[in-house]
């Protein structure tokens, strides 16, 4: 899939999680200011979106590769593009990475945000899982990839298909 349709997974399944859940475990308030619920779901579609675009970390021509420097091409020289990133594994590890980066730049963050980049994350996965190439899962315990191929990437029916569908839930998990 596009980076666009991981993006809009992610953040419609941010806002989605941010909506089911006290938003007062979100963000501590500051300085005895409440958290305006419309803070919650933008920082939910934010962290959500941030975690959908992290497995392809991997790949230094992807949209969050390219602004890296020396990571991305890194890792695609020692692991490749699909491997650890675009795993159960790669999914714990690296959403608990950046979070634990975030953590340090903004010491209020908690673990709320460690799970809305995770679920973000594993929307990735679960996505390019609909693509021919499919996903290894289960790395390193075995490298098979799991796919059922429904849509290619920048497909047709990403197109007409994923995205707008997307869109509808982004709009319904945002009024309901």
């Amino acid at each position: 899939m596009l980076w666009k349709t991981h993006a809009l997974a992610g953040a419609s399944l941010g806002v989605f999680l941010s909506n089911q859940v006290d938003t007062a475990i979100f963000i501590p308030s500051l300085a005895g200011t409440p958290v305006e619920p419309y803070a919650i779901l933008a920082i939910g579609a934010m962290a959500g979106a941030l975690g959908s675009l992290l497995p392809d970390i991997d790949h230094p021509s992807s949209k969050l590769g390219s602004k890296l420097l020396l990571l991305p091409s890194l890792l695609k020289i020692t692991i490749g593009h699909r491997g650890p990133t675009h795993s159960i594994v790669g999914a714990v590890t690296v959403s608990f990475l950046v979070w634990l980066l975030l953590s340090m730049i903004y010491p209020l963050t908690n673990m709320a945000l460690y799970v809305l980049l995770l679920a973000g994350y594993i929307s990735h996965l679960v996505l390019d899982s609909l693509n021919p190439q499919g996903v290894a899962w289960l790395w390193p315990v075995t490298r098979k990839k799991f796919r059922i191929p429904m849509f290619d990437t920048g497909g047709v029916g990403e197109s007409l298909i994923v995205i707008p569908s997307l869109v509808v839930l982004l709009i319904l998990v945002m009024v309901l």
